[in-house]
């Protein structure tokens, strides 16, 4: 997966996955899908 809006959308649904307890929408695999990206992109939204 090379578009950057589309790894922002899937870490926003893995996000809200992992840290809320009301789930809309449970998407499970996009950790997977994302592998090292995620922590890529979660560093950068943490800055």
């Amino acid at each position: 997966m090379d578009n950057t809006t589309a790894k922002v959308s899937c870490f926003a649904r893995v996000y809200h996955f992992e840290n809320n307890n009301v789930h809309i929408f449970a998407d499970s695999m996009a950790k997977k899908i994302l592998g090292e990206d995620y922590d890529r992109i979660a560093a950068s939204m943490s800055q």
